[in-house]
């Protein structure tokens, strides 16, 4: 798809990727989809086709942060063969979670220092340029 917007949203929780340059935006169900089974996995996988393509990997969450972020990681960890290599970032929206407390500028770090992909924690709704 080439929409300007590409939204996804469970209940109280939304994810906004803005894109003006109107790139082809492949919007992945991950939870039921892309993988299956009683494996974690986070919500929604946005690929913005560019060289090299961008990944956007969002866990939409009420208010269980840690949840929140070992399912992004699991997610990372299954996927890492197919987007390799593409440029990664990952989003958890959670609905009652203070955005930048230590306690959340903690979780961040650790998660990148894993990963290699930064973590950004946003409240109820993110909204997201497409970088590429």
């Amino acid at each position: 798809m080439k929409d300007t917007r590409v939204v996804v949203q469970e209940n109280r929780s939304s994810f906004e990727l803005v894109n003006e340059a109107r790139h082809t935006i492949e919007k992945v169900k991950v939870d039921g989809c892309l993988i299956t089974g009683d494996q974690e996995r986070c919500d929604w996988l946005l690929v913005a086709k560019c060289n090299p393509d961008v990944a956007y990997f969002v866990e939409l969450k009420g208010c269980d942060l840690k949840k929140a972020v070992s399912q992004l990681g699991a997610t990372l960890n299954a996927t890492k063969d197919r987007y390799k290599s593409t440029n990664r970032k990952c989003y958890a929206v959670t609905t009652r979670v203070p955005r930048q407390g230590p306690s959340v500028q903690m979780l961040a770090r650790a998660f990148y220092k894993e990963h290699s992909v930064p973590l950004e924690v946003k409240n109820i709704r993110a909204s997201v340029k497409v970088a590429c």
